[in-house]
């Protein structure tokens, strides 16, 4: 009797290391399509955006593009704003699921992710979706050390670059305007591009110690700071982490 309960425990033994290795293979198989079909996206979207920036952009005669202030501001606006916090995106993250192509600010998905945290546990009792197209995130599991690849966010370097760059025409115009006291009709080359179009309030915002440009600056730094302490520390955060970010996050 012992020896035939030896067999099954031998035969189970052997079928589990089987199916650890299958799961694993698996996971492997899914996570380079994942990346496979982030790296894709993110193509997409550098030739989408190179484009909007041609159509935005004409020569002058010393051969510097000009950027139009309206133009800007409202590509701004309808294509780098946070669906959560309704701001011009500061230091963007995508959600970890290839299916999913929103970004938000590092600040308010940290917040909104963490939200949801139980306070008893420590823990997401659900995986989280995104709050727009419900694509699952990877789930949390209490285990540690946690791989990598589990963690919930991805840098959008694309969108951070255009942003920053946008958000330079316009302070560059608005500074100068605040030192002319008048308006200009075409600006001074920043990082090579000129700007045209009138120096209004919206765009006055957005100079160096103005409101709009000081506000995005305090959520990118915010949001860079504590992004950088998750992912640096996402292997290893016990329960009580977790809370005592859910709390901090409450007042950032």
């Amino acid at each position: 009797m012992n020896t035939q309960l030896q067999k099954r425990f031998d035969k189970l033994t052997r079928k589990v290391k089987t199916l650890k290795a299958q799961f694993e293979q698996a996971k492997r198989e899914l996570e380079a399509k994942v990346t496979s079909i982030t790296d894709e996206r993110n193509k997409l979207a550098e030739m989408r955006e190179a484009e909007r920036i041609e159509s935005m952009e004409v020569s002058v005669g010393d051969g510097y593009p000009i950027a139009n202030l309206q133009w800007v501001l409202s590509h701004l606006e309808d294509q780098f704003q946070c669906s959560l916090c309704f701001e011009i995106m500061a230091n963007p993250y995508l959600l970890n699921n290839g299916r999913c192509g929103h970004a938000f600010c590092a600040i308010c998905i940290l917040k909104w992710a963490f939200a949801a945290v139980h306070r008893g546990c420590g823990y997401w009792h659900e995986a989280l979706e995104c709050p727009l197209c419900r694509a699952t995130l990877p789930y949390t599991t209490d285990a540690t050390p946690r791989n990598i690849c589990t963690f919930p966010f991805l840098p959008d370097r694309l969108a951070d670059t255009v942003i920053k760059s946008h958000l330079a025409v316009l302070q560059d115009a608005a500074d100068l305007k605040a030192r002319r006291t008048a308006n200009c009709d075409v600006g001074r080359p920043h990082n090579g591009i000129r700007w045209l179009g009138e120096v209004d309030e919206q765009v006055l915002a957005w100079g160096q110690g103005k409101a709009s440009r000081t506000e995005w600056e305090q959520r990118e730094k915010n949001g860079k700071a504590e992004m950088a302490l998750l992912f640096d520390n996402w292997s290893q955060y016990k329960s009580k982490d977790f809370i005592a970010l859910k709390d901090r996050l409450k007042d950032a």
